[in-house]
């Protein structure tokens, strides 16, 4: 990998309370002369002391970073070949990624306000906090985008949102509002995004993220000492062309320069401080598994087994080490262990015991070859010193935990809402790593509800293991003791790294946190993830609703939440009359979460008059959240509504054109201020037929699209849309008034020389053959026939920009601009709602989320006496079977529907 650039290191050296440094060590050249400065809070004065990255915490609430990922070269500690129990070598290395740091708002505990190292620094927040990251991308050939791996967080806009890909010299401003109730501990940060997360977290993009106290709270470990490890692997080599050291790439098969590190450190001299310490253990050997354990002291090396006597009895005993957190997540009692199983991103907070002064110990590493499934070496990490009488690991047994912030809760004894399985395997054709036989992006997609309890058996068909790990969630593991092929856990406590062992079966269980969105659950080991073995995880919200709002001369609106089968009731649970009881004209409807409260909001546009309407759904739509005029008060033509985040602040924002009668003028106004956002002309500017609307991420962008469709004329669909990324030397720009969108697709949904017009909306309809959400459409003529549509989800270009008119209430007359589309559209299925029935009127669609997809609704718009027809996709296919007939009692001239 070529050099692109080099700063100095700068670490912080390990620190538990009470102890502050003495004495500084001097400055240390490198082979090429760069001297990083290192601050020592232990009483040595050589580079092989235990040292720790650079801690940022939160002031005022706010930490305000910037992380500019790029290619460096670091100075790390290299094994001596003819020593490999000796302190590493101080190395000038090249081949890292590394992120470049500057601190904005905060406090950096080494004083400095920038840096570069080959761990991350170590993000420090509070419950409450807001962390804002500037993700600058300066890999030069690669994207990258970051994720938050263990805060329960919304993935929606600009969070933890896995599915952006920021391009080479661009930036994305990410803002994690941190809960107030996620519990305190360990977790950390990396780049995920696929195809590229392996070797990116390999060379060094990963950092550890405290929330709070990073020993959760606990009160058996307060005041226990504390260190964070990030146990790392390398393979070093000498550039072929350079002769230089190089971090080569790190290769599925154990190279013979393979090396473990903590914290970048070779071998580092660890002084414990008391009898027993606290230690926060990350494992980042991005391939599998990796087993920490300590040895009787002076064991010879032949003899190390990580299993100590747990296998074989007359063997010696490993120091038994005690888990009282995982994960982020404090366990109700303490868990023994002769060796820790680190899988790739898990956390462990284990209480350690000191050897007694004057005795030795040593961590030790037993790495695991992936494909062999056998350990092809041990290599010890760390050499232990005692402090007194050393610890007593009885003290530990079995001892009950307690914490304020502990979140525990046995889901054993909770009722189960839905189970669901899946098969993690190696398609032997392709030799992809797939889910249920489909790799990434065609994986089957999951839609949990908030608050359900889920039971999800993982069977795992490979001779090979498969850390599994959820985004955003926690789960247990149930005990399946003495049902054969079935895992037994080690314990029943929270975590999100589950370990599957080859050829086996696992049973877990996860209570869905209101986490509201589109990520991910995947393989953690990364190259199975970044070779396909990933699946979509949408949680949606508790209740998902329809609205069917009567037609051109009603005024009421009916609202059917689903149960807990994921049906519709035969009668609605509300009817609402959001513009009063005397009003007559009719409306469109649309549903979105605009104040980010975790319940879907309604949205209405008057059929006369020009109006919008929300209604706050959290108080059963008693509560008018806007009421306002989307062109100005002399506005008479129709609406049509839609809504989504289109800013990445996780508010829905409402979106509103004319019905026709006027030219096509896109606008969007604020979720959070009600303020207009984006202004475009959707079609050009002398087209009167009216626009139809809907919004989604269906492209898999991370970002939701404008979707846009002629109202009459040819049947044409166009997708805007706005990445939200600035160029690398560019400030951040505002949120509250978006540029011109980019046209994403631009295709025809029907034949060329169809006229009539279609309706759109955006859907997950036949979650089962995976991908984005759809695009669905249906003609506004003749036979109704509902095609639904996905996009090519590759087709991430620049683009071209739209006309974008001045923010102007009477502003319409403006030039279009053609662009040039840039995903492809495919059909996945067809039906025929009414048969081969004529309809005298055009037909309104909407969606309806289950928790394996989604319902599509489909109603005449202006035909009295209608029907609301429900279809649900059979089974694993995309055939579409009729699955309710609703009759709303508003049925005053058909109906527009909206759905959540």
């Amino acid at each position: 990998m070529a050099i692109r650039e080099h700063r100095d290191v700068t670490v912080r050296y390990g620190r538990s309370e009470g102890h502050r440094p003495s004495s500084r060590p001097g400055r240390v050249r490198s082979a090429r002369g760069a001297a990083p400065s290192c601050e020592a809070l232990e009483t040595r004065q050589n580079l092989s002391a235990f040292a720790e990255p650079v801690m940022l915490s939160s002031a005022g609430g706010v930490l305000d970073v910037t992380l500019r990922a790029h290619r460096s070269s670091q100075l790390i500690e290299v094994a001596n070949p003819a020593d490999l129990t000796a302190p590493g070598v101080p190395t000038l290395v090249d081949g890292f990624d590394t992120y470049a740091w500057t601190l904005t708002q905060g406090t950096s505990d080494n004083g400095q306000v920038n840096g570069d190292g080959y761990n991350g620094p170590t993000l420090r927040v509070n419950p409450g906090d807001l962390l804002r990251i500037r993700v600058a991308n300066d890999l030069g050939d690669q994207p990258t985008n970051l994720h938050t791996h263990g805060l329960i967080i919304s993935p929606a806009g600009n969070t933890d949102n896995v599915l952006l890909s920021i391009p080479p010299g661009e930036s994305s401003l990410q803002e994690y509002r941190i809960p107030l109730d996620q519990e305190p501990g360990i977790n950390w940060y990396h780049p995920h995004r696929h195809e590229f997360a392996a070797d990116q977290v390999y060379r060094g993009l990963a950092g550890f993220l405290v929330v709070g106290a990073a020993n959760n709270d606990i009160d058996q470990v307060s005041g226990l000492p504390q260190r964070l490890m990030m146990v790392q692997a390398q393979s070093i080599e000498a550039d072929s062309a350079t002769g230089r050291p190089t971090l080569a790439p790190l290769s599925v098969v154990m190279s013979p320069t393979f090396q473990v590190t903590i914290n970048g450190r070779y071998m580092p001299e660890i002084a414990m401080q008391a009898e027993t310490e606290l230690w926060y253990g990350l494992q980042l050997d991005v391939r599998d598994l990796m087993r920490t354990f300590i040895p009787p002291a002076g064991q010879p090396s032949s003899e190390w087994d990580f299993n100590g006597n747990a296998v074989d009895p007359d063997k010696p005993a490993n120091l038994e080490t005690f888990y009282v957190a995982q994960d982020g997540s404090a366990f109700p009692k303490t868990v023994a262990k002769q060796r820790v199983a680190l899988a790739p991103g898990k956390r462990v907070s284990e209480v350690i015991s000191a050897p007694p002064a004057g005795e030795e110990r040593l961590l030790v590493a037993a790495v695991v070859q992936p494909t062999a499934l056998e350990v092809t070496r041990y290599q010890a990490i760390a050499r232990m010193t005692g402090f007194g009488a050393g610890g007593d690991p009885q003290d530990w047994v079995n001892r009950t935990l307690t914490s304020p912030s502990m979140q525990y809760e046995d889901l054993s004894k909770e009722k189960v809402d839905v189970h669901r399985t899946f098969t993690f395997s190696t398609d032997p054709v392709t030799g992809q790593f797939v889910i249920d036989g489909k790799a990434w992006p065609g994986s089957p997609i999951a839609q949990p509800r908030v608050g359900q309890v889920e039971e999800w058996t993982i069977v795992n068909t490979d001779p090979y293991p498969h850390p599994i790990h959820l985004h955003m969630q926690h789960f247990q593991a149930q005990d399946t003791a003495g049902r054969p092929g079935y895992v037994t856990p080690p314990h029943l406590f929270d975590q999100d790294v589950w370990y599957m062992d080859p050829n086996s079966i696992s049973v877990f269980r996860i209570k869905f946190e209101a986490t509201l969105g589109n990520s991910v659950f995947h393989c953690h080991n990364f190259f199975h993830e970044d070779a396909g073995m990933m699946a979509h995880l949408n949680v949606i919200p508790a209740e998902p609703i329809l609205i069917a709002a009567e037609g051109p001369s009603g005024g009421r609106a009916a609202v059917y939440a689903m149960g807990d089968d994921d049906a519709l009731p035969s009668t609605p649970t509300r009817i609402l009359t959001p513009f009063g009881r005397r009003y007559r004209g009719g409306m469109t409807t649309a549903t979105g979460d605009t104040n980010f409260d975790g319940v879907p909001d309604a949205i209405f546009a008057s059929g006369r008059g020009g109006r919008v309407v929300v209604l706050d759904g959290a108080s059963n739509f008693a509560t008018v959240l806007r009421d306002f005029h989307p062109f100005g008060r002399k506005f008479r033509h129709r609406l049509n509504v839609a809504a989504g985040d289109l800013n990445g602040d996780g508010r829905a924002d409402v979106i509103v054109t004319g019905a026709g009668g006027t030219a096509p003028v896109v606008r969007a106004y604020s979720g959070a201020t009600g303020n207009l956002l984006a202004e475009f002309l959707a079609f050009d500017e002398q087209f009167r037929g009216g626009v139809s609307l809907a919004a989604a991420d269906v492209d898999g962008s991370g970002r939701n699209r404008i979707v846009t469709g002629r109202a009459d004329g040819q049947p044409e669909v166009r997708v805007w849309g706005w990445d939200l990324f600035v160029p690398n030397n560019e400030p951040a720009r505002s949120a509250s008034l978006l540029g011109p969108p980019r046209l994403v697709a631009d295709f025809l949904a029907g034949p060329p020389g169809a006229r009539g017009g279609i309706a759109v909306a955006t859907t997950t309809f036949a979650g089962a053959a995976g991908g984005f959400a759809r695009i669905a459409t249906v003609g506004l003529r003749g036979t109704p026939q509902v095609d639904v549509w996905m996009l090519d989800p590759a087709g991430h270009g620049q683009g071209h920009a739209a006309s974008t008119p001045a923010p102007a209430s009477h502003s319409h007359a403006l030039p279009a601009e053609h662009a040039t589309a840039e995903s492809a559209a495919q059909k996945l299925t067809s039906f025929a709602p009414y048969g081969r029935r004529r309809l005298g009127t055009g037909p309104s669609l909407a969606s309806v989320n289950t928790t394996t997809g989604s319902l599509l609704a489909v109603a005449p718009r202006g035909q009295r006496n209608a029907d609301v027809r429900v279809f649900q996709a059979v089974g694993a296919t995309t055939d579409a079977v009729l699955s309710a007939s609703l009759r709303p009692p508003t049925r005053r001239g058909g109906f527009s529907l909206g759905g959540s």
